[in-house]
């Protein structure tokens, strides 16, 4: 397993599900509660983990060949203790020998000072094998350090949330000087192109998170950033003070956003850099025993219109 995972590395797999036109990734967020009661009667002699399992490999077996990555919410695992830990592990080996080419994405959220988290490293790389984790900002770089040293996985910093409270810290205007803003952007003529010329210059907590990951946090190119699809202006924003930088979109499925303009607003010039995470919607799709078939055609829709964008 450690020779298999040392060979992966994140930007191969990003560079061929975007060549593919692979732009969907689908959380497999497996809420025992709303899984099929139908599967559960199927399955009621098996734990509640092996249940999990079970029905994300139906998930997974109807989605392999139309995603590019698969984003595993690790609350849904950890609450049923080891039975739901051994689930998430499985999962994870499944998508693997089934979908070797899919990234596969922790969602944790972890955030604590350097020491702690090289624990949370060693869980997120060495236990349940992610290509990928989502990490909190607010502690800043430094304490970040053990997951930023990873090269060959990409770490994925909270920016612009999807839920309706995000606004409460993340849309705050925070003043910054010329001097600043001229460091971060590096030049005076970005910074003027993308703040203005008045001073001082106020910027909104989401904005100087993005500059700040780019500026400084991004040296091996394994800096990612999470922006909700909710959010369009915030999401266009982002993508024009990070150019570069993949970016996770959850919020087209069940939280309701503007696909088309989504999926204009998340991609470069060159028409890739983003995955646009998709869960409720997907995975119980169908609260029958057809959801496999539901989850596929659900995705092959949404692929269907992120491919309209594409061509335009």
């Amino acid at each position: 397993m450690e020779d298999l995972m040392a060979s992966r590395d994140f930007r191969e797999l990003l560079a061929n599900a975007w060549a593919a036109k692979k732009f969907v990734c689908v959380g497999l967020d497996t809420d025992f509660e709303k899984i099929p009661e139908s599967f559960k009667a199927k399955n009621h002699h098996s734990s509640i983990g092996q249940v999990i399992y079970a029905y994300n490999e139906k998930i997974i077996e109807a989605t392999y060949d139309l995603v590019g990555a698969y984003k595993i919410n690790l609350a849904f695992y950890s609450e049923h203790g080891r039975s739901g830990t051994i689930a998430l592990r499985n999962t994870v080996m499944y998508i693997l020998a089934r979908a070797p080419h899919a990234l596969i994405i922790l969602d944790a959220k972890y955030a604590d000072i350097g020491n702690t988290n090289k624990g949370y490293v060693r869980t997120a790389f060495n236990v349940f094998h992610a290509d990928a984790v989502t990490v909190n900002p607010y502690f800043g770089e430094e304490a970040l350090g053990p997951f930023l040293a990873h090269k060959n996985k990409l770490i994925i910093i909270l920016c612009r949330t999807s839920n309706s409270g995000g606004r409460e810290f993340q849309d705050r205007l925070i003043a910054l000087g010329d001097h600043e803003l001229e460091v971060i952007c590096k030049n005076a003529s970005l910074k003027k192109s993308l703040f203005g010329e008045e001073a001082p210059h106020h910027v909104h907590l989401y904005e100087y998170v993005a500059l700040r990951v780019w500026r400084y946090w991004n040296n091996y190119g394994n800096c990612g950033l999470v922006v909700g699809a909710t959010c369009p202006n915030e999401l266009e924003r982002v993508r024009q003070i990070v150019p570069g930088v993949p970016l996770l979109v959850p919020g087209i499925g069940a939280q309701g956003a503007e696909i088309e303009i989504v999926v204009r607003g998340a991609i470069t010039n060159e028409k890739q850099g983003a995955l646009f995470n998709v869960s409720r919607s997907v995975i119980f799709a169908s609260n029958d025993e057809n959801f496999a078939s539901a989850a596929r055609a659900e995705v092959m829709r949404l692929n269907s219109i992120i491919g309209r964008v594409l061509e335009c």
